[in-house]
C-alpha cells in the first residue's frame, strides 16, 4: 500500500493486514484529543510489540503541575524517541520536529467530541475523588476540573475542532503514513489485527 493515508473508515483486516505484515512498524506515535485512549492503547501495542511506551506527559510535567524548562524537555524527547522501538502518546506540537521523522506510523484517534468530553469528564471526577497520582505525582482537584481556567474540560471544548483540523491537514504532508481511527471499535480491530499478525509471525518463526 503506497498512499500516505491508511483510512480505516471501516477498517478491514483484508486492506491493512498486507501493509503491516510488509511494513511491520516499531517506532509508533499515538496523537488525538484528551479521552481518546492514547495512553490505554499505548500500553496495549507495547505488550503486543515487545516495545516501550514514551508518555510526553510524563517528561513534560514536574510535581505541583510545574512544566519542565523547554530545552530540557526536547532533549528528554530527543533521547527517547533515539531508540529503536517504541509507542509514543501524545500531542505535544512542538516536539513533532523531534519525533516524526523517526516514527514509522502515526495513529490519529479522531473520536467524536461529546465521546471523549464525558470520558475525561468521568476520569477527572475519579481522579479527583481518589486523589489519583498522575504525571509524576501530581493530583487533578474538583476545582481544577470545574472551576479554573486551566480545565481539562474546557480545553477540550476550545481546542477539539482546531486539533482535529491540524491532524486532518497533516494528513496531506509528507511524513509517516497516517491510520486514522475514529470509534472504539475500529481501535479494538486494530489490537485484533496485531495480535493476529504476532501470532502469524511467531508460527513462521517456529517453521524456521
Amino acid at each position: 500500500m503506497s498512499q500516505k493515508t491508511i483510512d480505516t473508515m471501516p477498517l478491514s483486516l483484508n486492506r491493512l493486514a498486507p501493509w503491516w505484515q510488509s511494513h511491520q512498524p516499531r517506532r509508533i506515535i499515538l496523537i488525538g484529543p484528551s479521552g481518546a485512549g492514547k495512553s490505554t492503547l499505548a500500553q496495549k501495542l507495547a505488550s503486543l510489540l515487545n516495545s516501550s511506551v514514551i508518555e510526553l506527559d510524563e517528561l513534560y510535567w514536574l510535581p505541583g503541575w510545574t512544566g519542565r524548562p523547554e530545552a530540557e524537555f526536547r532533549a528528554k524527547v530527543s533521547q527517547a524517541v533515539a531508540d529503536d522501538t517504541w509507542i509514543l502518546a501524545g500531542n505535544y506540537q512542538r516536539t513533532q520536529v523531534l519525533s516524526w521523522p523517526r516514527a514509522e506510523l502515526v495513529i490519529w484517534l479522531d473520536f467524536p467530541m461529546p465521546l471523549v468530553f464525558s470520558r475525561v469528564f468521568r476520569r477527572c471526577l475519579r481522579r479527583a475523588l481518589h486523589r489519583e497520582q498522575i504525571c509524576n505525582g501530581n493530583t487533578e482537584s474538583l476545582r481544577m476540573t470545574f472551576c479554573s481556567r486551566q480545565s481539562l474540560l474546557l480545553w477540550i471544548l476550545k481546542t477539539h475542532a482546531s486539533h482535529r483540523a491540524r491532524y486532518h491537514q497533516q494528513m496531506l504532508q509528507a511524513g509517516p503514513p497516517i491510520l486514522r481511527l475514529r470509534s472504539p471499535a475500529e481501535v479494538k480491530q486494530l489490537i485484533e489485527l496485531i495480535w493476529l499478525n504476532s501470532r502469524e509471525s511467531d508460527r513462521n518463526c517456529g517453521r524456521s
